[in-house]
């Protein structure tokens, strides 16, 4: 059943001809390439989630917060460290039924769009949660003012339309990118990436709970669990858990990542 939902799906979301200046959530392919393992700061505050007040009770106590080694913006306040590590555990079949039954749709629903995101990958190599960097949307979130600018290998990093060509490999080459546009503007690079099995745009933050883009880096690093709570909440906030409800893969395709 899996398998043939995840076909199903798939075959949809390969009707669009790119990724959309809108859409939810964006493609990410395996990484190409095993990048050698790296020592992270500590993680940052917990999100607080209006869709899942229980969990945010729950959540640890923040970290003090501490310098981190990349992406601050040149003359910006220190703001606190996120180490972008991935959660180590795996979701239960019991986390995936209970999410399913909130929105009242098929648990293999969930684990198939994950699996035609990511190959069901929630972290790269080294560890970090899996992105993929969207230079058009960091143009439309900073308003085109970084056109020109370019990543430490040469290549734009803010350009007013898609462009597959500037994706480059993924893992952490993605985590480069970011970092780099981040030393532009903080908030907009973590915004303009695609995060976790999902790829869930970090532009939607605030859509699924979170008070802001660092909060829901927060939140996607956290466990399984919350990553896949995230992707119950971006379903519900854009009324797609109905068309997973009745199986409408093109609908799905459409909404969750955009029109042709």
């Amino acid at each position: 059943m899996l398998g043939q939902l995840t076909n199903a799906i798939r075959n949809a979301f390969g009707t669009r001809a790119a990724p959309p200046q809108t859409g939810l959530v964006t493609m990410c392919e395996a990484p190409e390439e095993l990048p050698a393992p790296i020592s992270l700061p500590g993680t940052g505050p917990s999100p607080t989630t209006a869709a899942h007040p229980a969990k945010a009770a729950e959540a640890p106590k923040p970290s003090a917060p501490v310098a981190t080694a990349v992406g601050l913006a040149a003359g910006a306040a220190v703001a606190a460290a996120l180490s972008f590590l991935a959660p180590t555990d795996d979701l239960t079949d019991d986390e995936v039924e209970e999410v399913a039954r909130g929105i009242r749709c098929d648990p293999a629903m969930l684990l198939a769009i994950a699996e035609v995101e990511s190959a069901g990958k929630a972290r790269i190599a080294d560890g970090r949660i899996t992105i993929l960097y969207e230079a058009h949307i960091f143009d439309r979130e900073t308003g085109g003012r970084f056109r020109g600018a370019k990543d430490r290998h040469g290549v734009a990093l803010s350009v007013k339309s898609w462009d597959r060509s500037l994706y480059g490999k993924a893992g952490a080459h993605q985590y480069e990118r970011l970092e780099d546009a981040m030393k532009l503007d903080r908030a907009a690079a973590l915004r303009s990436c695609s995060w976790g099995p999902h790829q869930i745009m970090g532009f939607h933050a605030e859509s699924v709970g979170c008070r802001d883009v660092e909060a829901f880096v927060t939140r996607m690093g956290r466990s399984t669990e919350d990553q896949l709570d995230t992707l119950a909440d971006l379903l519900t906030a854009n009324k797609i858990d109905r068309h997973l409800r009745a199986k409408d893969f093109v609908a799905i395709a459409r909404a969750y990542n955009g029109p042709r």
